[in-house]
Parts: structure tokens; sequence; C-alpha cells
């Protein structure tokens, strides 16, 4: 009754404006969330309006793009909030993936919070929630390893995805329900589960429309398998590239050379690895004698 919900391009702007106008019914507060609604990308009234709603009404955007410039951003730069949520990056989730592990009483080597990370990806709730796994499935004793994350982290739960698209192509209901079953008891929730059931699909929905024509390397590049493996690479160039920062693009080039190579992809190799050598020879302040990474 107090709290309203818009979505999408087609906000009723007056229909905003009457709600917020009104007084909290048997409440303090009135909340009004506003998500995708592009008000912040052109000329609207908007921010006129929020002038006049009164104090017990609370008005949350939740916008993926914003124009710094826009009237209305800037009237709540000065009189509201304004967060900005990013993907962290990676040298920034180490330490806090590691804080987090601390105050449950847990540790693990740099090397092994890395490996655990590329399991994971870099979504922060992913990752606690991996995290909580892992707390759980160690029990009392205080070190986490390679072969724990192995065998409780994303890997087991990709595997048992793919097992449930199997059983649901081929008809075997109960495999799928109890496939289901192991799932919740590894900790995944319902709707995680589904977000990787049909994340799973769609890449072999992209294969199918690939057409059998292509080669087995040009719809690994189309459906992305390439970036999966990439990431996966990162501990092996740390360990290959120890000159090189963890952060420094110089990785993501070396990353894509070598997966490049593995599936034959020749032409993409090539300037990947030229891409790397220009960023090897910037760690080496320009000079033209070449380091022991490059």
């Amino acid at each position: 009754m107090n709290a309203s919900f818009f979505e999408g391009t087609s906000v009723p702007l007056q229909e905003v404006m009457s709600l917020g106008s009104t007084l909290p019914f048997f409440a303090e507060k009135r909340l009004i969330l506003m998500e995708n609604t592009e008000l912040f990308k052109s000329s609207n009234e908007m921010a006129d309006m929020l002038k006049n709603f009164p104090e017990t009404t609370f008005v949350v955007f939740v916008e993926k793009h914003v124009d710094k410039r826009n009237r209305l951003y800037k009237w709540i730069q000065k009189n509201g909030c304004i967060t900005e949520c990013t993907t962290q990056q990676e040298r920034d989730l180490l330490p806090w993936a590691a804080r987090y592990l601390k105050e449950h009483g847990k540790s693990c080597s740099r090397r092994t919070m890395e490996y655990f990370i590329t399991k994971t990806g870099f979504q922060m709730d992913n990752i606690v929630n991996e995290l909580d796994k892992l707390i759980g499935y160690v029990g009392e004793r205080p070190g986490i390893t390679d072969t724990d994350i192995d065998t409780i982290c994303s890997g087991q739960t990709v595997g048992k995805i793919f097992d449930m698209i199997d059983a649901v192509a081929t008809g075997e209901n109960k495999t799928v329900f109890r496939l289901y079953a192991d799932l919740l008891e590894l900790k995944e929730p319902p709707p995680r589960i589904l977000h990787l059931l049909g994340r799973h699909i769609n890449i072999l929905l992209q294969i199918k429309e690939t057409g059998e024509s292509l080669p087995d390397r040009d719809i690994a590049k189309k459906a992305g398998i390439i970036d999966v493996l990439t990431k996966g690479l990162r501990p092996v160039l740390a360990f290959l590239f120890p000159g090189v920062p963890r952060d420094h693009k110089a990785n993501e080039y070396m990353a894509a050379n070598m997966i490049s190579n593995v599936l034959g992809l020749g032409w993409a190799a090539t300037p990947a690895g030229l891409k790397a050598m220009e960023e090897l020879k910037s760690l080496n302040h320009g000079s033209d004698i070449a380091s022991a990474d490059m």
C-alpha cells in the first residue's frame, strides 16, 4: 500500500507525482522504486517533481546507464544520495574474500584464493554463497585447500547442471529431481540453479544456430568458450610470468594468445600476441632489450 514499483522507460510520471505527493497510509514512510527508467539520459520533469514531495516519500532509482550531466542526476547528487555499484577487480576481491574467511575462523593461501576466484567469477553475491558452502564443508578444519574448492564449488554444480540438461532431453524425470535435490544439498539457491540452466541451454542454442558447417574452433569462439578458458588461465600466468602484475592488461592478451593457439585460431592468436608484447614492453619502460617475461 505504501510501496510502489515502476520498471522500464514508459514510466507514468503523473502517477508517480500523485503517489509521491500522498502521505503514507498508517505508516511513517512511502517508498517508490524505479528501475531502468532512463530518466537520467533525457530531459524530463522528474527533478521538479522530487522538489515537491513530502519528507515521508523516499524515491529509489536503479539505473544501468546515467548521464552525470543530467539535471535529475545533479539534483539527486546535491539533495540525496548516489551509490555507484560496479564489478570489483580481482585485486580487490582477494583481500575481501580473505577477510570474510578470517571472520569465520578459516584461511587459505593467496594462490588457493586466486584459484577460487577463477571458479566463482567476480560477482560478490556468488562469491559469498560459495564461501559459505566451503565454510560449512570443512567444518572445524581451519584451512581451505584446492581440493575443497574442486569438491564443493561451482565446478561440481556446473557438472550437475549439464547432467540435468541431459536428463531433461532424454525424459528421465527421476534423475532430474535427484540432481536437483543434490544441488539443494550443496546449498545452491533455486534462482541460481534456474540461472545456470538457462545459461547453458542458451550456449547450446548458440552452437546450434551457428550451423553444422563451421569448424569446432569457430563454434567455440562464437559460444564464448574462449573467454571462459581465458579466466581459468590466470593462476598459470601468475606462475609463468611473476614479473607481470596480476591485474595488468598483458595477462589478458597472453591468455587469449595461448587459448587461441590451443584451439587452432591462428588469426586470433597473432594479434593477441602482438598486443601482449606491446604491454610487456610498457612494463619494461619501453626498452628495446627483451625482459625475462617477454
